[in-house]
């Protein structure tokens, strides 16, 4: 589509906290929010057109990066831009109309996208086959390329219209109307004829606040680029399986089912593993009282690793256990083992200079540290609060 041009003359301009912005005299762009739909874009003289807003009060800010050199303008509307929107905003007509058509559901909303569009649908859950009939109905009335009119009628005859949605506009109301099809109140843009949409594709689906169901699509050239990205990762899956297109459902479902077991069994032997480390801690552990007490500086250990070993030694009898250790921080646990109560609200106020957060249980506690205090230090505050009575032996 070509580009929109017209001329106009700047009747103001200024700053506000939407950004630069100019009025004109008159202007043929359309604001984001018309009709539900994404705004224009374009030039007004050197200017860039970011955005285009339209206050309470109807006057229409367009807000640029510049001012232009002069105040008589020569504006152009970005046509690519405004035909794409022109073509998601009409299949969204159309889709809403063929799933009332179809199965009585009714549109509640939606909004316009860069990349895609949303629709929500007065439905809890939608099954496949129902939306697969409403996608098969829109395109067949793309197809059909049945005429788009669009044209203004007054409240009194807006009574004998069938509209599919009456929303409360006063004065001069304008009507999108797909030929024997649909019957809309919108103030958006949309094509002449519905064979320029080309396709329209629903994407995906998911629930909206629990009652509703919010649908994802495509049309017009997006569907043509969504389906070449859809197959291009299809393409390299499929490479990277060494399997063909129809094989990869199987050959992924294989390799989870895999991949479980592997996990299984390594945290089999990570438990072996940590099992013997434990005994090894044991075997070093010093005495505070009559207590043991594990002292140990893990590198490269895991949270999940630290959290295994912690939980191998809370089955130890009357032990406590300092593990510390660093991924992209220093951090530690302090376990506490059988028959070994420890006051962790103390040790906490012992070191809130030092950590940045701590968490867990009343035997099990994770501290991640300030980086400027090292682990020996941290190590003696430790011992220092366990000195301290907060802990007991029961």
């Amino acid at each position: 589509m070509n580009n929109i041009k017209f001329a106009a003359k700047i009747v103001d301009k200024g700053t506000n906290s939407s950004g630069r912005f100019l009025i004109l005299d008159h202007t043929e762009f359309c604001p984001d929010g018309k009709g539900g739909q994404l705004g224009d874009k374009g030039f007004i003289g050197n200017s860039n057109v970011i955005k285009v807003l339209e206050s309470t009060d109807n006057i229409i800010f367009h807000y640029v990066d510049q001012y232009p050199d002069s105040d008589t303008v020569e504006c152009k509307i970005d046509g690519v831009r405004r035909k794409d929107i022109s073509i998601q905003h009409t299949a969204q007509h159309i889709l809403s109309q063929s799933f009332l058509q179809l199965f009585n559901i009714e549109t509640i909303g939606f909004h316009m996208g860069e990349d895609y569009t949303t629709v929500d649908l007065n439905i809890d859950k939608m099954n496949e086959d129902l939306i697969f009939k409403a996608e098969d109905l829109a395109n067949e009335i793309v197809l059909e390329n049945r005429l788009v009119k669009k044209y203004f009628v007054s409240e009194s005859e807006l009574q004998n219209l069938s509209i599919r949605k009456k929303g409360d506009i006063k004065g001069n109301i304008r009507i999108v109307e797909i030929k024997d099809f649909d019957l809309s109140m919108c103030g958006g843009t949309h094509v002449d004829s519905t064979g320029e949409i080309g396709l329209i594709k629903i994407i995906k689906q998911e629930k909206l606040k629990k009652i509703y169901t919010r649908f994802y699509f495509v049309a017009g050239l997006r569907a043509l680029r969504n389906y070449r990205e859809r197959a291009r990762i299809l393409s390299n899956i499929s490479q990277l399986l060494t399997a063909g297109e129809e094989e990869i459902f199987y050959k992924l479902q294989n390799l989870i089912e895999e991949n479980k077991a592997l996990i299984k069994e390594n945290r089999i032997q990570r438990e072996k593993l940590f099992e013997h480390l434990v005994k090894d801690f044991v075997k070093r552990a010093g005495q505070i009282g009559k207590i043991k007490f594990v002292f140990e500086v893990l590198d490269d250990y895991s949270r999940d690793d630290i959290s295994l070993l912690g939980k191998i030694l809370s089955s130890e009898e009357k032990l406590v256990a300092l593990i510390l250790s660093r991924e992209n921080n220093l951090f530690g646990a302090l376990i506490a083992g059988i028959g070994v109560i420890l006051d962790f609200d103390a040790i906490r106020e012992g070191l809130n200079n030092f950590i940045m957060r701590s968490w867990g249980n009343k035997n099990f506690i994770f501290f991640e540290f300030k980086n400027e205090i090292s682990t020996e230090n941290i190590n003696n505050l430790i011992k220092e609060q366990l000195e301290k009575s907060s802990l007991r032996i029961i």
